[in-house]
């Protein structure tokens, strides 16, 4: 979104890092009330399915806005954020057409964030950061669809295949940010940092995510699905090995990145053995991606990305940083839960705590961070 006088332009990531982490930490507390019994449940969606929805289209989806939103026209700006509240709203709303308004949030990232990749990519696989938005909009108008018609399998695929998605950004943009941060910090240290894999394993991640995008609209697919989850995971694991360094693990917002990266590698290829029969079944299984893989890789790069756009730099992010293993505990948490003899709330309100404590943590931050470099 920066078609208007540079000017004009105003630093959109603050705000939208704001929502994102403010959803973050309220987001999943609501849920274990609805899951509960204390609160209502919303009257537009299936419980869990809004759930996951929100951790996609909303959580992902903010968060997704703020790192390649970087200014905005002020009007913009507003717009952006507006029908993203909107959009969390929409399922709470009993009127008919209210899930048209989560599409508004999706089609304006796609105007403000699309043509810039898609018209001059410097690289092949930088089409993937036009494409990504696209396949956001289009997800979630298959949502509204289901919603509308009353097919809640619909909507069920349509979430499955926007988890894909957000795996498939983690795998290409956060792989790209950790081999970064890696090298920065093994030179730093004065060392030749020799783990450069090429274009052909990103290229990889993203033909088998994008087949498994697709292939977990419909159950007959869904084994092909986990066939590909599997491998894209694999190799996920396969370049992080070869990005590993003791400095890197030496640094929390680096380590966190690792973290992250881990998770995501493991939990693609958790959900993908559920897919093909065997482990948990997916609604349990993709808790390592989501909350291991998702929540510490957004936490993390957050943190950085706001550090180093408000001219902190990053070593900035490093208090706030070290909490990063919060989110592994929670996904260990709540992995725990299917084979635990425990109550039945316990681990999930452990893993809700130390979720909703490391975002807490990081909102706290953001409000004190300045959000540009040049009114510091």
């Amino acid at each position: 979104m920066t078609r208007e006088s540079p000017s004009r332009l105003r630093p959109a990531h603050k705000p939208l890092f704001l929502l994102t982490t403010l959803w973050a930490a309220v987001g999943v507390p609501l849920w274990l009330a609805v899951q509960s019994g204390l609160l209502a449940p919303p009257p537009a969606m299936p419980p869990t399915l809004w759930h996951a929805h929100e951790m996609i289209f909303g959580f992902a989806g903010a968060a997704m806005a703020g790192f390649l939103v970087a200014r905005a026209e002020p009007r913009a700006l507003v717009l952006l954020v507006g029908s993203w509240l909107l959009a969390r709203l929409a399922p709470w709303t009993a009127a008919t057409p209210a899930p048209i308004l989560l599409l508004p949030f999706p089609a304006l990232l796609v105007y403000g964030v699309s043509p810039a990749f898609l018209a001059d990519p410097k690289r092949p696989v930088n089409l993937v950061f036009g494409l990504v938005p696209v396949a956001l909009l289009v997800l979630e108008a298959v949502v509204v669809l289901g919603l509308l018609r009353d097919e809640p399998a619909r909507v069920a695929g349509a979430v499955w295949s926007g988890l894909a998605l957000v795996a498939l950004l983690l795998a290409t943009m956060g792989g790209r940010l950790l081999r970064a941060a890696t090298a920065g910090e093994v030179q730093r240290a004065g060392r030749r940092f020799r783990a450069d894999l090429g274009t052909g394993p990103e290229l990889a991640l993203v033909a088998l995510l994008g087949f498994a995008l697709f292939a977990l609209f419909d159950d007959t697919t869904r084994p092909a699905a986990g066939t590909a989850l599997l491998f894209a995971g694999a190799l996920t694991l396969v370049r992080l090995w070869r990005w590993r360094a003791r400095e890197a693990w030496a640094v929390a917002e680096v380590r966190g990145l690792h973290l992250g990266y881990l998770g995501l590698g493991l939990g693609l290829v958790l959900w993908g053995t559920s897919e093909l029969g065997a482990g948990p079944p997916p609604a349990d299984a993709v808790h390592l991606l989501t909350i291991g893989g998702l929540g510490t890789l957004v936490f993390t790069v957050i943190a950085r990305t706001a550090c180093q756009r408000g001219g902190l730099g990053f070593a900035a992010a490093r208090p706030v940083a070290r909490f990063a293993p919060l989110l592994a505990l929670a996904a260990l948490l709540r992995l725990l839960v299917p084979v635990s003899g425990t109550p039945a709330s316990a681990l999930p309100t452990a893993a809700t705590l130390a979720w909703s404590l490391a975002f807490g943590l990081l909102l706290v931050r953001l409000v004190r961070w300045p959000g540009d470099r040049a009114r510091m």
